[in-house]
């Protein structure tokens, strides 16, 4: 399975996407919000 941003590298990485991406987590894949937050929080780290 690819990874879900793909092979854009962090420019394809935009404000937008990232909600998309939120959203897929929480209605696709039916992650709990603390496991939103979790990985939410994995990307924003340096």
């Amino acid at each position: 399975m690819e990874p879900y941003f793909g092979a854009d590298g962090i420019r394809g990485v935009t404000p937008e996407r990232i909600e998309k991406w939120v959203e897929w987590l929480t209605h696709v894949r039916g992650y709990k919000p603390s496991t939103v937050r979790f990985r939410f929080n994995i990307l924003l780290s340096p």
